[in-house]
């Protein structure tokens, strides 16, 4: 599990530290401070390269502009490295641009002998991307919720089929989704036609089944978190951008309490990004009392962004006395 995270050279982050991190934390900050720059870090730390990121967010799967990574160093200055690393360990990864011998590259290494080399070559071959050495991530299973993730649908059908269902896991997501709607009683995913596929459930007082849609944003955000989690179950890490997006004030608290069960359920380390003060208090109201949670608050000081981590039972008197958190 990370408990500190050091960035350096990416994006808007010159170098930051963040301190005390915990297994569930909530990141927040002005516009521009770059909560969501955190978690794609943390998801470039843990697959051990950039071009995941890409695939993910944009749907990428060839690249053929020498320039297209220049955006992932500070100030587009891609002469120096970009440099992660979690808990002090003296082998971060180590991204760079380089010119090779083909042509334009990104070098991806750790400072240990261990953990080899891997490069990507940026060219026209079409759908893949050019590599030789060995992948170099940490081996942690994680899942990226993001407004701006390509999110196929069929994905969340094919888990939901192929591992959930065929596991006889469903009322594992039943009982996720009765926290925000107590009325449902069984979910399905149903073929509406040879391509099309549906989530369905079984609700008291309906005698025939209704589509999930129809409970609105907080129960499909619901279904997506609790698939998120099946799949980095057993010490992943599942990152949650804009966390209040589509879901009701009202309904916050039960998120909340769905996040602290699902990452106790399958040891799961999370962080997740806000702007909402609703949000944040609905955090603090869950967590007050708990010792794995945190808030780790983006500021910018004389053109440098840094971080504060509060810990939530700090963070409870701090909203309590209506203290800008956000």
């Amino acid at each position: 599990m990370i408990q500190s995270f050091h960035i350096e050279n990416y994006k808007c982050f010159k170098e930051l530290d963040i301190e005390n991190v915990r297994k569930i934390n909530l990141i927040t900050g002005p516009n521009n401070v770059g909560k969501t720059t955190v978690l794609e870090a943390v998801y470039i730390y843990g697959y051990g390269n950039p071009y995941t990121l890409y695939k993910e967010t944009r749907n990428w799967n060839y690249y053929d502009d020498d320039k297209i990574f220049d955006e992932l160093f500070m100030n587009f200055n891609s002469s120096k490295a970009i440099r992660l690393f979690a808990n002090d360990e003296d082998q971060p990864l180590t991204i760079r641009k380089i010119k090779s011998e083909t042509g334009k590259s990104v070098e991806i290494f750790h400072n240990n002998k261990s953990r080899p080399i891997k490069r990507f070559y940026i060219g026209k071959e079409k759908d893949k991307v050019v590599s030789d050495g060995y992948d170099t991530g940490n081996g942690v299973k994680l899942k990226l919720l993001s407004p701006r993730l390509v999110l196929l649908e069929e994905e969340l059908h094919d888990v939901f089929n192929q591992e959930i269902k065929m596991r006889f896991k469903q009322q594992y997501i039943v009982d996720i989704l009765k926290k925000i709607y107590a009325k449902i009683e069984g979910v399905d995913s149903i073929p509406l036609r040879k391509d099309l596929l549906e989530f369905y459930c079984k609700v008291e007082g309906f005698e025939s089944l209704v589509p999930l849609k129809m409970f609105g944003d907080s129960v499909i955000h619901a279904l997506r978190r609790a698939i998120a989690f099946y799949e980095a179950a057993d010490g992943g890490t599942v990152l949650i951008d804009e966390f209040e997006n589509g879901i009701y004030h009202e309904s916050l608290p039960a998120m909340w309490e769905i996040i602290d069960s699902l990452a106790e359920q399958f040891n799961t380390q999370v962080f997740v990004t806000t702007h909402s003060y609703e949000c944040v208090q609905a955090f603090a109201e869950v967590f007050k009392d708990k010792d794995h949670a945190s808030l780790i608050r983006l500021y910018n000081e004389d053109d440098t962004i840094k971080a504060t981590t509060i810990d939530a039972s700090t963070l409870s008197g701090l909203v309590d006395n209506r203290f800008e958190v956000r």
